[in-house]
């Protein structure tokens, strides 16, 4: 089962890598990689401290694996159908976003994770907005999510 958590970094060099080759999930493992691959591009790296946790056969704590994701870019359509009295402050009702993140999210330069989407559709719902507009575009991204 998948634990999703919003991270959104791009590459398994933004991860801390784990250097442990005996865990049964290091075939799989992206901060496993990212130790590989740092091992042999870089001078230095951020490393997982391994005495700080276990691994089970079943179970690790910092396990990421990828997956693909529809991600929305862009939202001015639907913000268009928004009544213009509901529309003023209307990034203040979207709790993970601040105004600056509102603004590069509504233009599409920053993408929307599906639990993203869901909390924004639900505050357009509730402010009055045409839903059947929906976000401008959307893109499939691989992303890394802690699973267990």
């Amino acid at each position: 089962m998948y634990k999703v958590k919003n991270i959104k970094k791009d590459s398994i060099m933004d991860y801390a890598a784990c250097p442990l080759a005996s865990c049964k999930k290091s075939s799989t493992c992206i901060r496993y990689a990212a130790y590989l691959k740092a091992q042999a591009e870089k001078e230095s790296f951020t490393i997982l401290n391994t005495s700080k946790f276990t691994t089970s056969d079943e179970d690790c704590e910092n396990y990421l694996t990828p997956v693909k994701q529809r991600m929305a870019r862009g939202f001015k359509a639907i913000y268009e159908t928004l009544p213009k009295c509901n529309s003023h402050y209307f990034w203040t009702c979207v709790s993970f976003m601040n105004e600056t993140s509102w603004y590069r999210a509504k233009r599409g330069d920053l993408l929307l994770t599906p639990d993203e989407q869901e909390e924004l559709l639900a505050a357009f719902r509730e402010n009055g907005a045409d839903m059947s507009v929906g976000f401008d575009g959307y893109v499939e991204k691989e992303v890394f999510i802690k699973s267990r």
